[in-house]
């Protein structure tokens, strides 16, 4: 083999190299967001279940006899209720978890998804106004049309919510 070919041979195998590395470095992240997902599935500190179209609560599971960030347990079901009327989220976060839910739920339909799952970070206001990052994983299931939600509240931020 000639110089040439010896050289584009190695140039064709370091490229392949640098692909492997990179397809490993995205499994290894994959694998680090399932084992993270799987978690929240089973420690998490509510749960809900909506249906996709339209986005309806339709009950909330798990909630602790003394509510959660605050709020009694009857106040926090009814703020999950009625999530889009700000009581524990702000207009700009719920219309970005809306955006969000309408666009990876048209992409399945696109697709002919019949179940996908997708994992969101959310700003949740408490009742002392303050707010607290939740990280949900969602599964969705087209054919019932409906989304269980799995949520689980990250450590304490103490941040003021400014208007």
């Amino acid at each position: 083999m000639d110089k040439k070919n010896l050289d584009q041979v190695l140039d064709n195998q370091n490229d392949l190299i640098n692909k492997l590395k990179e397809e490993n470095k995205k499994l290894l992240l994959n694998r680090q967001r399932f084992e993270e997902s799987n978690k929240i599935l089973w420690d998490n500190d509510y749960s809900v279940v909506c249906s996709i179209d339209p986005l309806v609560v339709i009950e909330v599971e798990n909630v602790p006899p003394n509510g959660l960030l605050g709020y009694s347990k009857r106040e926090f079901i009814n703020n999950t209720f009625n999530w889009t009327k700000g009581g524990m989220f702000k207009f700009d976060e719920i219309k970005r978890i809306d955006t969000e839910h309408r666009k990876r739920s048209d992409f399945a339909m696109d697709l002919g998804l019949n179940h996908f799952d997708i994992r969101l970070t959310v700003k949740f206001i408490q009742k002392n106004h303050s707010y607290i990052l939740g990280h949900y994983v969602s599964f969705y299931d087209m054919i019932k049309n409906e989304v269980k939600m799995y949520v689980k509240f990250l450590p304490l931020v103490d941040k003021t919510i400014k208007n």
